[in-house]
């Protein structure tokens, strides 16, 4: 037993070490090129302490300056720098200036001797700068120190990072998921609540019948729906979202029943549909804090809903009215739904992470229609069609769902 818990104890800490030990190469790398950083400039210039440093912005390929890597690695190694008392760090916005006032990008390639000159304009006595490249699974980061009087390299290093654990400890700095071009995969479930309508007494051969319909006013069990989506975001904040709702259903149970006084052979039928829905929006994001977005636009809906295969036959065959004073049966094509409706949308996201993201959706249909059953009453030698069962959809769409980006 002893050597059980012992073994998994072991497992348990290596499970629980490797990530944590992983994680921290990204500060030790750093770290090294400060140190390395420290010692050189304390050589090369013993007797200026604190010396001023202006830290340029570093230099990396297009696919990583679109995930913002180099100002990732210049943050990061600026923070490293500034807690040193050999260094005093040059505020940002004075070398951003002279960037300027020199016709420079605050993000293009910039030469050891055209720092040199830029950073003595800006007050540095040296200036950091360097490259970010990708090689196979790590980050090179390569990095120099450069002294502005002489534009000679007092300091070179070089450290490797594995882009995983660079992401992960550098997220905070990066843009993982791209403004525009950008695709989300999204699951959705949720609810659309339904107006169940009390319908009138109708005289058939004299025989008086109705439907008795349970449940009245608005259903919040009726609408039950899931589905997936896709998001594009052709322009940056506009997003085009396309979802199709494979699982519809209104009614239920326990409470979408139609009953006729007098009754059919003493049972009700359930009144449900299933089927499916199409969706297209356009919306407009807006950034309300540092994890949540809010997004409002419009579009249109298509439902397509049929009563349930399963009890087709037995809907459509004709049943005794209690006392056997006549018959009822669905007619031909009953329980169709096919609407197409405008739609207004409003929704919240809360995105933890750039790749993930929950949202709280509304849709709200700019126009309404009615799903309903119709059946063929026969009595005292008379037939005549009725409507017995009745409801408005959709009042709203209120769901949840679930996006992950790339």
């Amino acid at each position: 037993m002893n050597i059980r818990r012992a073994l998994f104890t072991a497992v348990a800490c290596a499970v629980l070490y490797t990530p944590a030990a992983q994680a921290s190469q990204l500060d030790s790398q750093l770290e090294k090129m400060d140190r390395q950083f420290v010692q050189d400039a304390t050589a090369k210039l013993p007797d200026v302490t604190p010396v001023t440093v202006a830290v340029f912005p570093f230099q990396s390929e297009d696919a990583l300056s679109r995930r913002k890597v180099d100002v990732a690695v210049g943050e990061l190694l600026t923070q490293k720098l500034i807690r040193e008392s050999k260094f005093k760090l040059l505020e940002r916005n004075q070398l951003d200036t002279v960037l300027r006032e020199q016709k420079l990008g605050l993000s293009g390639a910039i030469e050891s001797d055209t720092a040199a000159k830029v950073g003595k304009l800006a007050g540095a006595r040296l200036a950091a700068m360097g490259t970010v490249t990708r090689l196979g699974k790590n980050y090179q980061i390569s990095a120099k120190l450069v002294d502005t009087d002489t534009a000679e390299v007092l300091s070179v290093s070089i450290v490797e990072v594995p882009s995983s654990v660079f992401d992960e400890e550098a997220a905070r700095y990066l843009v993982l998921i791209p403004d525009t071009q950008t695709l989300g995969l999204y699951f959705i479930t949720g609810n659309v609540p339904m107006d169940v309508k009390k319908l009138p007494a109708t005289t058939v051969g004299g025989k008086t019948v109705f439907p008795n319909n349970v449940e009245t006013g608005m259903n919040m069990d009726s609408g039950i729906y899931v589905g997936f989506g896709l998001k594009y975001f052709p322009f940056s904040q506009w997003d085009v979202d396309f979802a199709i709702i494979p699982k519809f259903k209104i009614g239920d149970t326990k409470t979408s029943v139609v009953k006729l006084a007098p009754a059919f052979d003493g049972s009700a039928m359930l009144a449900k549909a299933e089927g499916q829905a199409f969706r297209l929006l356009v919306h407009r994001q807006f950034k309300v804090a540092r994890h949540f977005n809010a997004y409002a636009g419009g579009g249109i809906m298509r439902f397509e809903l049929d009563p349930p295969a399963s009890e087709l036959d037995g809907y459509n065959t004709p049943h005794q009215l209690s006392g056997n004073v006549g018959t009822i049966k669905m007619m031909n094509n009953f329980g169709q739904g096919r609407f197409t409706s405008p739609l207004a949308s409003l929704g919240f996201e809360w995105k933890p992470q750039s790749r993930f993201g929950l949202s709280m959706l509304g849709t709200f249909p700019l126009k309404s229609d009615t799903y309903s059953w119709d059946a063929e009453i026969t009595a005292g030698g008379v037939s005549k069609t009725v409507t017995v069962w009745e409801m408005s959809y959709p009042k709203y769409m209120a769901e949840i769902n679930l996006a992950w980006y790339f």
